[in-house]
C-alpha cells in the first residue's frame, strides 16, 4: 500500500469533519517509520475531564515510539489545560500492556470501564486504571468463533452517546455476556447487536461527534455502512446525521476504520 494513498483517504476525512463544523486536533505525524496504527493515538493516549491525560503502554518497540510529549505542546498551545497525567508506561519493562481506548472503553456519563482481557489488554493495569480514575471495572474475555481472542475491546464494543454497539455472541462465557449486556442497558443507551462477520469488518468503529452547532454526526466508512443491516442503519439516523467516507485502503493496510483515529479530548 502506497503511502500517498493513504494520504488522499486522511486528507478526505479531514475536509469532511471540517464540512461538518466539527472541531478537531490535527497531530502530525512524529514516528520515522510508517506503523500501521501510529494514527490511532488513542491507543497510546487519552484525554479526561478536569485536565487529566492517561499515557498507555504497548506492545511492540514501534507503537511505543508513537509516543511523544509533542502532543502536549500542540494541546497547551491551543489553550487545552493538563493538570494531571497518570502514566503507566512503565509496565512495558515487565511485559505487560494496556493499550488506551482500543483496551478500555469508557462509558464516560456512568464512569464504567469495559475491558475484554488479551495479550494487549493487561487485567491487573486495568485496575490500577480504574482505580486511579474511580471508575467501575467491567472484565471479560472474548474471542473469534475460531478461538482467536480478541485483542481490543474496541473492536467488538462501542460506547457512544446515544447508542451502544455490542458483538455480544463474541462474549463466549453466558455469565459474562449477560453482566456486559445488563451493565450496558443500565447506561439507559440503545443497543445495537454485531454479529461476528460485521465485527470483523469494523462495524464497531463507528465514531458519534458533536458539531460547533450542538448537532449529533456519526461518522462511519463506506464500507461498514454496506455491512450494516437496514435495521441498524434507521437505529444510527436516529441519533443523528451519518458522515460517509470511504476508507478502504486505510481499512485494508491498517485493520481499523474511522473510529480508531478519532481520540476523544475532553
Amino acid at each position: 500500500m502506497k503511502h500517498a494513498e493513504l494520504l488522499v483517504e486522511y486528507t478526505q476525512l479531514i475536509r469532511k469533519l471540517k464540512s461538518k463544523n466539527i472541531s478537531f486536533v490535527e497531530l502530525p505525524k512524529i514516528v520515522d517509520s510508517l506503523s500501521q496504527r501510529y494514527l490511532c493515538s488513542k491507543d497510546w493516549i487519552t484525554f479526561h475531564g478536569n485536565g487529566g491525560v492517561v499515557v498507555y503502554p504497548m506492545s511492540t518497540l514501534k507503537r511505543q515510539q508513537e509516543r511523544s510529549d509533542l502532543v502536549f505542546d500542540i494541546l497547551e498551545e491551543k489553550k487545552y489545560v493538563i493538570s494531571d497525567v497518570f502514566d503507566f508506561t512503565e509496565a512495558e519493562e515487565e511485559g505487560f500492556f494496556l493499550e488506551g481506548a482500543g483496551s478500555v472503553v469508557l462509558d464516560r456519563v456512568n464512569n464504567v470501564a469495559y475491558a475484554s482481557i488479551s495479550k494487549l489488554t493487561d487485567e491487573e493495569l486495568f485496575i490500577e486504571f480504574c482505580e486511579e480514575l474511580e471508575c467501575t471495572p467491567v472484565v471479560f474475555n472474548s474471542e473469534l468463533s475460531e478461538g482467536t481472542e480478541i485483542a481490543h475491546t474496541s473492536s467488538i464494543l462501542t460506547c457512544a452517546k446515544d447508542f451502544v454497539i455490542i458483538g455480544s455472541g463474541l462474549i463466549k462465557d453466558k455469565k459474562e455476556r449477560k453482566l456486559v449486556t445488563l451493565q450496558l442497558k443500565k447506561s439507559g443507551r440503545e443497543l445495537i447487536y454485531i454479529s461476528e462477520s460485521q465485527v470483523n469488518c469494523h462495524v464497531a468503529e463507528i465514531k458519534q461527534v458533536i458539531n460547533s452547532s450542538g448537532a449529533s454526526i456519526i461518522v462511519l466508512s463506506k464500507s461498514v455502512l454496506e455491512n450494516l443491516t437496514d435495521a441498524q442503519r434507521t437505529t444510527l439516523e436516529k441519533y443523528g446525521e451519518l458522515l460517509v467516507i470511504d476508507y478502504n485502503k486505510t481499512e485494508k493496510w491498517g485493520a481499523y476504520s474511522i473510529g480508531s483515529v478519532l481520540n476523544d479530548i475532553f
